[in-house]
């Protein structure tokens, strides 16, 4: 017997009661407006007209496309456009493929597996990207397969597959296992029930993250630069070069381009899915990812079950084993690892904590993702309030507005930022970095803020201004605190969106460099273990705070069980 199942037709929608923004909803709404408008909308602008000028000048006074024509005419860009987006669409297929068999096996397992699995997802999630592509550096260097467009892609989906399983894990764990056991017993094989049902029902998750995929592979910069060398140039990367020594033209029409792309697809991806698709699996924070709990008990393992519990094992260890390489080898005596080890000495740590220099760099860090977390943070959370509460009209276009720092390419705000903040004085200060910071952090701090006061709701605030609590009072007695451990997640993807940032801070240096820029900078000229020592600090310290998250969820969950 043959069974098809196709995804329910979707609601009808309602269209949403909205409101003219009052005086209040403008003023919750104004300072995340105007971070994106000043920071991102505005240097923007400044590209784009450089982009019409014959010399790249920042000015109208004799427009033209003659700097769109040369990109076409000369056969080297035409190389670049070829590199971007080939290596961009490996990379996203890759993933995909690599992707969606790990999202089905977890989405099928008990709760508590299930948590225990996930950790080898978010562990590389976490960690700082820099951390990553150099542990990939170490590992290629001995397989002749760096500075390649091979190792280019295998460093682009070393970073989207934690992104990936997570967006296709969020739409598998909502699918109920009795569709499957109602076609298994209407006759369906088990390949017939996974080719019928259970495809088609996680389409939609597919879609949104191969676009998702595909849209962030096209701005990457530090990947294709470290992993990928100059043979293997990218628009990114071309970009980076000629707006540091002056030469827009051609650079400005090439990001107006990638630009262009990349709202195409926002809308297109906008209209499919809706941006809330991202809130709880893409939000760059596993705060949000909630494990559905599936009954426990023995199962009979299957040779489809065991072939995903393989594949997903080859996959942790993809994304795990270079992260315990770099620790192996910063206790190294010799610049590699050699088995068995020859020894172990700390003469790498001794040389991080003598250079100075690296101090001063991670205190640089620190100040700026402080600022940038408060700035984000605040921010977010009173555009959140404006959106829920106020429910303004172009509620979309606002939505919109505040995904930009998301969307475009980070490459095209970072040569927009070094124009405007050149321009202004504060490139290279805690300001000038915060501020760029706290706007890439912003869409993140909205979307969960957003989303918490969705899920709260207003009607217990209102029912306490119904007895006397004024709004603001009603808002900080009631509705904080439901949503504050949202609000704190929220401060923390800020606060390590910020400490991670090293594209527009190479912009913007003039003296000083923060910490990946540091190592960005390092990592270009060798590949001692040096760095291996700092990434390994870093990565105890991740342990540690985790460690220490779990505990204190630990405790909370079974001071809340004794007290029942």
């Amino acid at each position: 017997m043959t069974v098809t199942v196709t995804p329910e037709a979707p609601a009808v929608r309602t269209r949403r009661r909205t409101r003219p923004v009052s005086v209040t909803g403008w003023v919750l709404l104004a300072p995340a407006v105007l971070l994106v408008l000043a920071l991102v909308v505005y240097p923007l602008v400044g590209v784009i007209l450089r982009s019409f000028d014959p010399q790249g000048a920042l000015s109208l006074a004799d427009p033209g496309l003659n700097n769109y024509r040369e990109m076409a005419a000369e056969p080297a860009n035409r190389i670049i456009l070829r590199n971007t987006f080939v290596i961009a669409a490996v990379a996203a297929v890759v993933t995909v493929v690599i992707a969606y068999p790990v999202a089905a096996f977890l989405s099928r397992l008990p709760g508590r597996r299930a948590q225990l699995l996930m950790l080898f997802v978010l562990f590389p999630f976490w960690t700082s990207v820099l951390v990553r592509i150099y542990s990939l550096q170490l590992l290629m260097s001995g397989a002749d397969l760096l500075f390649t467009e091979a190792a280019a892609a295998i460093g682009m989906v070393s970073y989207l597959l934690p992104y990936l399983i997570l967006i296709f894990y969020g739409g598998m764990v909502r699918i109920d296992d009795g569709l499957m056991t109602a076609a298994r017993t209407l006759g369906a094989g088990p390949g017939q029930a996974v080719r019928r049902i259970f495809v088609p029902l996680t389409r939609p998750a597919v879609y949104s993250g191969a676009l998702l995929a595909f849209v962030i592979g096209l701005g990457f910069f530090l990947t294709p630069a470290l992993l990928g060398g100059p043979s293997n140039i990218t628009v990114s990367m071309y970009i980076q070069q000629q707006v540091t020594i002056g030469n827009w033209g051609v650079a400005a029409a090439m990001g107006v381009g990638l630009l262009v792309l990349a709202l195409v697809i926002y809308y297109v991806f906008d209209r499919a899915f809706g941006m809330d698709a991202l809130a709880g699996a893409g939000d760059r924070g596993p705060v949000n990812v909630q494990v559905a709990p599936r009954p426990g008990g023995r199962r009979r393992v299957s040779v489809g079950r065991a072939a995903l519990a393989g594949w997903s094992a080859l996959v942790f260890a993809f994304l795990v084993v270079p992260l315990v390489y770099v620790v192996l080898v910063s206790f190294s005596p010799k610049s590699y690892l050699t088995f068995p080890p020859s020894g172990l000495s700390l003469q790498w740590y001794e040389e991080l904590f003598a250079d100075t220099a690296w101090g001063e760099s991670a205190w640089l860090s620190f100040q700026v993702a402080v600022l940038a977390t408060v700035l984000a943070t605040v921010a977010g959370l009173l555009a959140a309030l404006g959106m829920t509460r106020a429910r303004p009209r172009g509620a979309r276009a606002l939505r919109g507005l505040f995904m930009l720092p998301m969307i475009v390419p980070v490459v095209l705000i970072a040569a927009g930022l070094y124009d405007l903040e050149g321009q202004l004085g504060i490139a290279g200060t805690v300001l000038g970095y915060g501020l760029a910071h706290a706007v890439l952090a912003l869409p993140f701090t909205v979307l969960i803020c957003t989303a918490a006061l969705q899920q709260v709701g207003s009607s217990l605030e209102e029912a306490a201004r119904s007895l006397g609590a004024g709004r603001v009072t009603a808002f900080c007695r009631v509705t904080l605190p439901l949503v504050l451990p949202s609000v704190a997640g929220a401060a923390v993807i800020a606060f390590i969106t910020s400490w991670d940032e090293a594209v527009i801070s190479l912009f913007l240096q003039v003296i000083e460099p923060t910490l990946p820029v540091k190592i960005y900078q390092f990592v270009q000229q060798d590949l001692r273990p040096t760095v291996a020592a700092l990434s390994t600090l870093i990565l105890a310290a991740l342990v540690l705070i985790g460690g220490g998250a779990l505990a204190v969820r630990a405790v909370r969950r079974s001071a809340s069980g004794g007290s029942r």
